[in-house]
């Protein structure tokens, strides 16, 4: 029964891009060796790990969406346990009713165009400086507040200190 899966796995940080890229085309290459199709791979970046795996702390993202039968996540895992640059890997089902997998795009092919329309969005903004007469209510209203709580700790104070005083003859007698 031919499915769609995902494919997540970490490398070994200290690889070339060439090394990781060879890696990537090895696993594809396996998909499409057993019947399967690739809809998208590729290296997605290199980032820290959220813990110390193996003695690394940081590794090289790959991710990879394909269709392919149900034994093909067998061979990849197998392929993920013999390679000592796989730090982990993890392979799942797509659920089609959650992900469309007619809009997946290889990995990181989104990121130059976000990073240059965020670029270009933030040289055109100019910065908001208050007023004086704004500056003047910002300040007033944060003293305000501060008076408010010595006042209301004064108040909560007070009686502490009576019964206080009303407890300490009792417990002499």
């Amino acid at each position: 029964m031919i499915r769609d899966y995902e494919a997540f796995y970490i490398l070994n940080p200290e690889l070339t891009e060439d090394e990781a890229n060879e890696f990537v085309e090895m696993i594809g290459g396996i998909v499409e060796q057993n019947g399967g199709t690739v809809l998208s791979k590729g290296i997605w970046d290199r980032r820290a790990l959220a813990y110390e795996i193996n003695r690394f702390k940081e590794g090289v993202y790959c991710l990879m969406y394909f269709e392919a039968d149900s034994s093909v996540p067998a061979l990849i895992n197998r392929a993920f346990r013999i390679n000592d640059d796989v730090i982990r890997g993890m392979i799942t089902i797509i659920d089609k009713r959650y992900v469309d997998t007619a809009e997946i795009k290889a990995p990181g092919a989104g990121a130059e165009a976000e990073k240059e329309e965020s670029q270009s969005i933030v040289p055109d903004a100019e910065p908001v400086i208050p007023t004086d007469e704004e500056m003047e209510v910002i300040m007033t209203a944060g003293e305000e507040p501060a008076a408010e709580d010595a006042a209301e700790d004064a108040a909560a104070e007070a009686p502490a200190a009576e019964d206080a005083a009303e407890e300490a003859p009792a417990a002499e007698e």
